[in-house]
């Protein structure tokens, strides 16, 4: 889930339940602009830490905030998340553009054909590729 903060795309957890994202989205407002997707980032690795419950997920972010800001907590997950965020990403924009160049390809008018024109032009493709064999 992405919200726009501060002319920043910012990404919330995906583990994140949905009740928690408005009181989230508060203790982010208190961060410095440049902290707010580490914090994000670490909150959701923490979150995905089976040996670790987390009952009070805006609670957990706000004393991460302090900590980061402070200089007391070092951030064990965040630039983990952050790289499989990316990862993520391109791979989503590589299956969108993937997408798009099949749409145009079908939606693309082809001249009409006859048989024998059908069955010529397979043969000189036949050929070129015995060529390059």
């Amino acid at each position: 889930m992405n919200f726009q903060n501060d002319e920043v795309d910012i990404s919330l957890p995906s583990v994140l339940g949905k009740q928690w994202h408005e009181a989230v989205r508060k203790v982010l407002a208190t961060a410095k602009p440049e902290h707010r997707q580490c914090l994000l980032d670490e909150l959701e690795g923490q979150l995905r830490n089976p040996g670790k419950q987390i009952a009070n997920p805006p609670g957990y972010l706000h004393s991460l905030r302090v900590g980061l800001e402070s200089g007391r907590v070092h951030l064990a997950y965040a630039q983990s998340i952050a790289s499989q965020r990316e990862q993520n990403r391109h791979a989503q924009d590589a299956v969108q553009e993937h997408i798009k160049a099949l749409n145009t390809n079908l939606t693309t008018s082809l001249p009409p054909m006859t048989k024998e024109e059908a069955f010529a032009q397979l043969r000189q493709q036949v050929q070129a590729m015995r060529k390059q064999s």
